[in-house]
Formats: structure tokens, C-alpha cells, sequence
């Protein structure tokens, strides 16, 4: 059984995902299976540098942050960015989960690039949006208004239907979202 984890930036998808893998869980990452990309696979590091030769740093390595900044001001680009490395990430992951009977995988922009239905199911995290901000710029050292501006250019989730998934509302502490996270972890066992 494969579960998506998702929800926007700021959200606390990281956080339940820890929560989940505490529980003796098998969780995976698409931002570290992108790392690992970056690091191990040179048909994937040789994709993205020939779309992007400015973000290619002095050792041939990609610059993650000189990437970011350049596709980050241009939707085009970050497409293009996406539209490469999304199917790669998807393909190692999907690998990853069919060895393991029941997994969860932190996917940031699953409703953006229409991954859902390679699941069984969702977790959806919601969360204020100046909670989201303020967790996007302690962890990124970002002012408020870059803050707000990578919060909001994303999809907006409570315009989504989401009537079929487990939609988790992050705006308590830190133990109110381990119980709940223990709830979902607990009925999707229950109901596999």
C-alpha cells in the first residue's frame, strides 16, 4: 500500500513524516531521493545542468541554491525544471515503494504535477497561512515576504477537493500532531 504524504510549504509534512517513521513505519522522501539523485545519478545531474548551465558549480556539480533562485522568479523555467525532474523522482520512488507492503512518501507538489493517483491514498496537512510563513522562515532564513510569496505560490489546498483523503489540520503543537498522526497511521493499517 502506498501513501502519499503532502500539503504546502510550511505545513509540517517533515514533521508527521518523522512522527510515522518513529512508529516503525517505512517513510520516504522525494526531497532526499532528489538529493540522492543529484549526488549518484549523472543522467539526472546532466538533464537539468543542460537545461540550466548557470546553475552548474565549479567541481560539476548542480548548485541547489543557484537552481532555486533561478527557477523560483520564472514559472516557465521551474516547468521546465520539473518537467525533468519530477518523472525521474516519481519512477525511483514508486521502485523504492513496491518493495515494502505498506510505505508513506513525503511528495511536496503531488496535486500540482497530478501524481495522486499513483496512490491509495493521501494525507493532507493544512495549516494557517502565517503559521506556514513563520515555519518557512525560521527554517530557511527568509524574510516574511519571501516567506509569503513561496507560500503562496503554490496550489492553494483548501480549494481542492479533498473529501476522499485523511485531511490533517496542523495547528496545535507538536504533540497534537504526533496524536494525530498516530490516528491516520492507525486507520489506514486498520483498513489494509
Amino acid at each position: 500500500m502506498k501513501v502519499a504524504v503532502t500539503g504546502g510549504i510550511g505545513s509540517g509534512k517533515t514533521a508527521l513524516c518523522n512522527f510515522i517513521e518513529k512508529e516503525g513505519t517505512t517513510v520516504f522522501s522525494c526531497d532526499k531521493i532528489y538529493g540522492e539523485m543529484l549526488e549518484s545519478d549523472e543522467d539526472f545531474r546532466n538533464r537539468i545542468l543542460t537545461a540550466f548551465p548557470a546553475a552548474k558549480a565549479e567541481d560539476g556539480s548542480v548548485d541547489r541554491k543557484a537552481l532555486s533562485a533561478i527557477v523560483f522568479e520564472d514559472k516557465r523555467k521551474r516547468a521546465v525544471l520539473d518537467g525533468i525532474t519530477h518523472p525521474m523522482i516519481m519512477k525511483e520512488l514508486m521502485r523504492r515503494m513496491d518493495n515494502v507492503i505498506i510505505s508513506f512518501a513525503e511528495v511536496p507538489l503531488l496535486f500540482e504535477a497530478g501524481y495522486e493517483k499513483s496512490f491509495d491514498t493521501v494525507i493532507v496537512l493544512m495549516r494557517d497561512e502565517e503559521e506556514r510563513i513563520r515555519a518557512v522562515m525560521d527554517r530557511s532564513g527568509l524574510t516574511y515576504n519571501e516567506a509569503k510569496a513561496r507560500v503562496r505560490a503554490q496550489a492553494n489546498y483548501e480549494k481542492l477537493a479533498l473529501a476522499k483523503y485523511y485531511v490533517v489540520y496542523n495547528n496545535g503543537t507538536m504533540d497534537d500532531l504526533y496524536n494525530k498522526a498516530l490516528y491516520v497511521l492507525n486507520r489506514i493499517r486498520w483498513h489494509h
